[in-house]
């Protein structure tokens, strides 16, 4: 059962409609109201109030809302304006703890004259902390879901795709198997504050999309196509100044090969491999196995490699990973090497690795920088796979895959950013 709060609603009136839009004096007004929330300083938050909010809610009490939120909900993780009303300029903000959502509405002075906390189950939103344009694209087998963040502008802006990786990975870089990362929200949501529009989508089998498709019909070439749509999709949007795509692990490969389908005007490769997928799976056997696991598991991707499926003398520590049904995908993603794709892209390309990545290497990085001297290379000090700063201890570092209230690592947007504006250069 929920906690419930001293206080739920705290309303006032305006004195007379007029029409607001997401102001720059109302988007500063608010960013006061988050720091003075993220420092639990509500004397400061109080004095964001009107006078009739601080007749209604007077010092006091206010402490004491600010102090069970601050308790209870803890910290705001996400926040995004809302034009619920011709009256208000309305921010909704995501706070650290699930369960409610905290409304706030400023007046043409901008101040804070409604303060709403809402339950979340309440709010109709089909996106966990965002709430802008949802976006489907039917297919052959089913029908794909996703999300498109969008900033507050009338002016063409530059849209990024981001590409999720292996597994079935959902538009947040969460997954049923346990990774709970927000990632690409948090990254979306950073990339709009900058101006910089995002579709990101659920993968086939993946969070909201589903697929007609057994798993034992399922391609590497399936996923590739998938993207190929939603960059076509992007291209014939005319909101859009320049289409980026960017492939995250396994995306990265995946991206690659889309682009090469449809026009874009520059690629992202993001913790990507830069070898064949049974070479980096033996990498990443090789310290989790024993020696006698790891010496079967090698002789089943060597098979897989020249496209001979295994069906006898399969482990079963192992069969999890080469099972049936999955070794059709294993051979269709294996002939695909990395570094041979890079070499083909004739578009901007911005290579970003991170240092405590315990999935892809340093070495990966630099292969798809030899293959593509022309690309950027940036290797981002303490961040790994999941995007989060984090210690190269392999018990630290996995821990981030389950905290998805953990930021992303700060580099990682400004690296994204300087290279996306330097495009129109």
């Amino acid at each position: 059962m929920k906690k419930t709060f001293f206080i739920v609603l705290y309303i006032t009136f305006a004195s007379a409609a007029y029409a607001q839009t997401n102001t720059p004096e109302a988007k500063a007004a608010f960013k006061r109201f988050l720091d003075f929330y993220a420092q639990n300083n509500a004397d400061s938050i109080f004095m964001l109030f009107s006078e009739d909010t601080q007749n209604i809610l007077p010092l006091n009490k206010t402490r004491q809302f600010i102090s069970q939120m601050h308790s209870q909900l803890g910290s705001i993780i996400k926040s995004e304006y809302s034009a619920a009303s011709a009256d208000y300029n309305v921010y909704k903000s995501y706070f650290e703890k699930p369960g409610y959502a905290l409304f706030l509405n400023f007046d043409q002075n901008n101040k804070i004259i409604g303060l709403f906390l809402k339950p979340e189950e309440d709010i109709k939103t089909t996106d966990t902390l965002l709430s802008p344009d949802n976006i489907s694209l039917k297919t052959e087998y089913g029908t794909l879901y996703g999300t498109l963040t969008l900033p507050d502008t009338t002016a063409k802006i530059p849209v990024v795709l981001i590409i999720g990786g292996s597994g079935p990975t959902d538009r947040n870089n969460n997954s049923s198997l346990g990774l709970k990362t927000n990632a690409f929200l948090m990254l979306a949501e950073a990339l709009r504050s900058n101006g910089i529009a995002v579709l990101r989508y659920d993968k086939q089998g993946a969070g909201k999309s589903r697929s007609s498709k057994k798993e034992s019909e399922l391609r590497f070439s399936d996923f590739v196509n998938d993207a190929s749509r939603f960059i076509d999709l992007l291209n014939k949007d005319e909101r859009f100044s320049k289409v980026i795509v960017l492939g995250h692990s396994e995306g990265s490969l995946v991206g690659m090969l889309a682009v090469q389908q449809q026009h874009a005007d520059a690629f992202i490769s993001l913790s990507g491999a830069g070898f064949t997928a049974d070479s980096i799976l033996k990498r990443q056997l090789k310290g989790s196995l024993s020696e006698p696991l790891y010496q079967s598991a090698e002789k089943i991707l060597d098979s897989l490699k020249h496209g001979e499926r295994v069906k006898q003398n399969i482990p079963a520590e192992l069969f999890p990973l080469f099972h049936q049904e999955v070794q059709p995908y294993l051979i269709s993603w294996m002939k695909y090497e990395p570094s041979k794709e890079m070499t083909r892209l004739n578009i901007p390309v911005l290579i970003l690795q991170g240092t405590t990545d315990l999935q892809v290497s340093m070495a990966d990085a630099k292969a798809l920088k030899q293959a593509q001297p022309k690309a950027r290379l940036e290797l981002i000090e303490g961040m790994n796979h999941v995007l989060k700063k984090s210690p190269a201890d392999p018990a630290q570092n996995m821990q981030t895959y389950g905290e998805p209230q953990l930021p992303l690592h700060q580099e990682l947007t400004d690296k994204i950013v300087q290279f996306i504006k330097a495009l129109n250069k």
